[in-house]
């Protein structure tokens, strides 16, 4: 197996799963996802193992085709039918990353809660008893079951009036934190507030514990109809013989609550998801057999690796020639692995394609610093301000000083971008990064013309504090 190319850088009672809504809530969709491993200690790390699912066609998305780079050491499908992929890395240097990479072609789908609808996927028994036990990484029933006794004064005599109970419990018990933690179920019930995942893990623990089939559902977030983003978002599904699998987004509803209350409806997110993500469903085993390999983490040896995800959406044009691009751009990073970099990044990274765009984050920390620059220059050139993301993320990884700054002067360009929405755009992404390396961009565009990026600016300075706190509430909505 070649090595990946090295990188610096709805009511209770009438609940169900419906069948995908037709119209304009379909949208066909081209979708980079990224896996990059960054080696953040001054040490080698040795024998790296990463694995990783990937999405497989289910009530939330159509999957057209899926093109992996680098090809993965292993490949299985995982009993929902989802690529279960593993890759196998002999080293990656001090300060380094690692890339992995896959294109898919999809159409995504909002899923809504009908009295019509009729169960789909329905779970084996195995998979229900699956589902109903203990986490060992998030809960302990009996813990669970103790820490909230008292939420429900009368539970309801069903599945799907429980799992309402439980979600209007936690909603108006809990706020939404972002803090960069990973609280377990009883530590979010005792401090009252955490992030999407943590919130949707105490649903699921107190589904369990009410003898309800619950499990998680990570997405990978098409925010505005084409973008780069470097943030995923969770929620959590419970099963109701009756109707099927029902979404249940905890942390949105908390946001809405708080933030727009004369505007809040239940019903927007229990029971419904909006059509814009890609979505891996837990399968109710917490880790396959072979314990060298561990799902959405890295195993290795002789330094510290973190682990980032991303994806890049546009709306989909030739597959044919969207293939043909991506492996033009894989083999481009076959050169690099090779030891034999181009002397740039080729005609396919200078085409006006969004998808040639959204290739050039994986070539950010490239080895090649002229290729790595030129991938950087092109990003902060092109028309959508969502390319800061990468800049940002790899602003904030690079051991690289001198790279680093370029990167900020890049930022500063396109702070400096005629069009207003624009330069919004760019310093939302810096709050969104909670990069302090950026703050006084961020002050500086308290003075601009403009109240739209005034705004933003205010709201990313506002974030960049609370970030420092770590215990202050985030007004996002993913994490």
């Amino acid at each position: 197996m070649r090595r990946a190319a090295v990188f610096v850088a709805l009511l209770p009672g009438f609940l169900a799963v419906s069948a995908p809504v037709s119209g304009q809530e379909d949208s066909s969709q081209t979708v980079v996802i990224y896996f990059v491993l960054t080696n953040s200690s001054d040490r080698p790390a040795t024998d790296v193992r990463f694995w990783a699912v990937l999405p497989a066609t289910n009530a939330y998305q159509d999957i057209e085709s899926m093109t992996i780079w680098p090809e993965p050491a292993v490949s299985v499908p995982d009993r929902l039918g989802q690529k279960r992929v593993g890759w196998s890395l002999d080293r990656i240097e001090p300060g380094s990353s690692v890339t992995l990479m896959a294109l898919i072609h999809a159409t995504t789908h909002a899923v809504r809660i009908g009295r019509d609808s009729k169960p789909k996927d329905k779970p084996s028994a195995e998979e229900q008893l699956d589902y109903l036990r203990d986490d060992p990484d998030w809960f302990d029933l009996k813990e669970v079951a103790g820490a909230t006794r008292g939420w429900i004064a009368r539970p309801a005599d069903d599945d799907t009036g429980r799992a309402r109970q439980i979600f209007e419990s936690i909603r108006k018990q809990c706020r939404y934190v972002l803090d960069n933690k990973r609280d377990t179920a009883v530590d979010v019930i005792r401090t009252r507030q955490g992030s999407c995942t943590e919130l949707a893990f105490v649903f699921i623990g107190m589904a369990r514990a009410n003898g309800i089939s619950a499990r998680m559902c990570t997405g990978w977030v098409n925010r505005s109809g084409g973008s780069l983003d470097t943030v995923n978002h969770r929620w959590a599904e419970y099963w109701d013989a009756r109707y099927g699998w029902v979404p249940v987004d905890l942390s949105r509803a908390i946001n809405h609550a708080a933030s727009r209350p004369a505007t809040y409806d239940p019903n927007l997110y229990f029971g419904r998801v909006a059509g814009q993500f890609l979505v891996v469903r837990d399968d109710g085993v917490q880790r396959p057999n072979d314990n060298n390999w561990s799902g959405y983490r890295a195993s290795f040896r002789g330094a510290l690796l973190n682990v980032g995800r991303a994806s890049a959406w546009q709306a989909t044009g030739s597959a044919d020639a969207e293939r043909k691009l991506f492996a033009q751009a894989t083999a481009c990073m076959d050169q690099i692995l090779a030891g034999k970099p181009p002397p740039s990044l080729g005609d396919w990274a200078a085409k006006d394609s969004p998808l040639a765009r959204n290739l050039l984050p994986g070539f950010l920390g490239c080895g090649s610093d002229a290729l790595r620059r030129e991938a950087a220059r092109r990003l902060a050139e092109g028309p959508d301000p969502s390319a800061s993301a990468a800049l940002l993320a790899t602003a904030g990884q690079t051991a690289d000083a001198v790279y680093r700054q370029y990167l900020v002067g890049l930022i500063d360009g396109m702070l400096a971008n005629p069009t207003a929405k624009f330069r919004g755009a760019v310093v939302a992404e810096i709050g969104r990064a909670r990069l302090e390396l950026l703050r006084p961009q961020a002050e500086r565009m308290l003075k601009d013309v403009s109240p739209l990026v005034r705004q933003s600016a205010q709201r990313t300075i506002d974030r960049l504090d609370k970030a420092k706190a770590t215990t202050q509430p985030d007004g996002g909505q993913d994490d």
